[in-house]
């Protein structure tokens, strides 16, 4: 295949790959088992959006969203922010601002946080479709779906884990984790 037809997710370095079992690819050796995880390392959104995509047959993937701590953090390009539909469906994924803040104090902003479910059939249909203008515009894979005519249905958390998407993320993480380590230690 091409290196222009390979499906590209976003601006991680290793492509994933889901399994029937469930088993998931994280580079070229590590593997995951969802099913097999301790309870520990199985958070409410993967298991929300199983039981979502159980329940409802129509629903090809699911993802999650949770509104911004802070509001001006939407202007950022970094932040993938998402518009829904009065059923829960995405509607449009973007780096800009969605919807347009006429009156900002009106506005809730939901970030999208990266996460997915795919039945297996749409998994294996979305690898095989082209990118779309959206998607080489806004740089998001989540588009080829929306493209395509895909239902995909965001489940709303009331919070997130912190999205790493810049050098400047990551240190203002490495310190945060560093701060929480210290206070453990000094219990």
């Amino acid at each position: 295949m091409p290196e222009s037809e390979k499906p590209r997710f976003g601006n991680h370095r290793h492509r994933r790959y889901a399994h029937r079992r469930g088993c998931f690819r994280l580079g070229r050796r590590r593997r995951l088992n969802l099913a097999k995880a301790p309870k520990r390392h199985r958070s409410n959104r993967r298991s929300g959006t199983q039981e979502k995509l159980r329940s409802n047959r129509k629903i090809d993937i699911v993802t999650a969203a949770h509104p911004f701590v802070d509001p001006a953090e939407a202007s950022s390009p970094h932040q993938v922010k998402v518009v829904l539909d009065a059923r829960g469906r995405a509607l449009y994924f973007s780096r800009a601002a969605i919807p347009y803040p006429r009156d900002p104090s009106k506005i809730k902003y939901l970030r999208h946080q990266g996460i997915y479910g795919f039945r297996r059939d749409a998994l294996l249909q979305f690898v095989k479709w082209k990118q779309g203008p959206l998607e080489r515009a806004e740089s998001l894979e989540q588009l080829r779906a929306l493209e395509n005519g895909v239902n995909v249905h965001v489940l709303l958390t009331k919070h997130g884990s912190p999205g790493v998407d810049t050098p400047a993320d990551a240190d203002a993480l490495e310190q945060k984790l560093a701060r929480a380590q210290g206070r453990t230690r000094r219990r």
